[in-house]
């Protein structure tokens, strides 16, 4: 097969400027040729190579400085990456486009509190509601809520029609249980982005907490109008099918889940407990052995040694819940 044009030409030029770099190692201009053609190409480790060579070069350049810095984070190398960063706001304090990068990777470090540190840094020179949002997790990670609810205080203000703002303040009500907060914000969100499946689902797991069972079929029915292929949305109107003890609804919204996604153990042991319940055993064990094809869990080798001994076949019944021991103590 013929080569394709485009990326012939490519390497016909890289070969080229490598020529001409090597034949004459301090043209800058041609080093920075060089390097745009490899960053093009997505060859970073080549690109750190010549990037160095220029910066010997141009040590005051803030832009192939920024260039190090990128081309560090691309091939994961972080600590060198925000020390590039670092020298760069060194040299201008101001830029505060800098200190959201270093934000950005100290948190994907880990190191929560440098990187809150230089968040804070950017919102000195520019508000930003999304590096409230940013802000609001990192406190969440630190166990600091009353920073957390304030960072969460400060997005809104900047973008009171937020929806994702507005579901970020409707988890922390949800994580503290008020249900009634949690519906409120959930609600106020859905007016702003009707058409996006999370909300509703949210919406249907907080009125389903709230004992509000018709709200919630509706919420989740919308999910599945939205995003049909949502086998935790079927899944979560089986269990509202049940508790209404609507079994042939709860049968169907089940197995649709499992058609979906078949390790889905809850939605497994579900099912299987409706038909255990009814008497029909060999479905609900043909149930549970299919779900152990994918997940070899404790509760589903418990429920199956549950049925054989409810069947009277205790050498079965042991088999299964030394199975399952044995999956507990892993």
């Amino acid at each position: 097969m013929d080569k394709n044009p485009l990326s012939f030409r490519h390497e016909t030029d890289l070969h080229q400027l490598l020529q001409e770099v090597k034949a004459n190692p301090e043209n800058t201009n041609k080093l920075r040729e060089l390097v745009s053609l490899l960053i093009k190409e997505e060859r970073y480790d080549d690109v750190l190579i010549y990037l160095s060579k220029l910066f010997e070069l141009e040590p005051e350049s803030n832009d192939v400085l920024e260039l190090l810095a990128e081309a560090y984070e691309k091939v994961g190398n972080l600590e060198e990456s925000i020390a590039a960063y670092t020298e760069l706001v060194d040299r201008n304090p101001k830029n505060y486009h800098y200190w959201k990068k270093l934000g950005e990777l100290f948190f994907k470090a880990g190191e929560y509190y440098k990187a809150i540190q230089a968040f804070e840094k950017h919102i000195n020179y520019e508000e930003d509601s999304n590096i409230y949002l940013i802000l609001s997790d990192l406190y969440r990670r630190l166990g600091n809520d009353i920073e957390r609810w304030n960072m969460l205080q400060r997005a809104l203000k900047l973008s009171p029609n937020s929806a994702e703002i507005l579901v970020k303040i409707a988890q922390f009500y949800d994580e503290f249980g008020n249900t009634e907060r949690t519906i409120e914000y959930l609600n106020k969100a859905k007016r702003y982005a009707p058409e996006n499946p999370n909300i509703w689902f949210l919406l249907g797991k907080a009125y389903r907490e709230n004992n509000k069972k018709q709200l919630a079929l509706d919420a989740f029915h919308r999910v599945i109008l939205l995003d049909p292929d949502n086998a935790a949305a079927y899944f979560e109107l089986g269990q509202i099918y049940s508790d209404l003890a609507d079994v042939n609804n709860a049968i169907c919204f089940y197995e649709k889940c499992l058609e979906l996604d078949p390790s889905f153990d809850e939605a497994s042991r579900a099912l299987a407990a409706i038909f255990w319940a009814s008497g029909n055993y060999p479905k609900a064990t043909k149930v549970l052995l299919a779900a152990l094809k994918f997940n070899k869990s404790y509760e589903t080798y418990q429920m199956l040694g549950d049925i054989y001994e409810d069947l009277g076949n205790r050498k079965k019944a042991q088999k299964y819940w030394a199975l399952g021991k044995e999956m507990k103590n892993v």
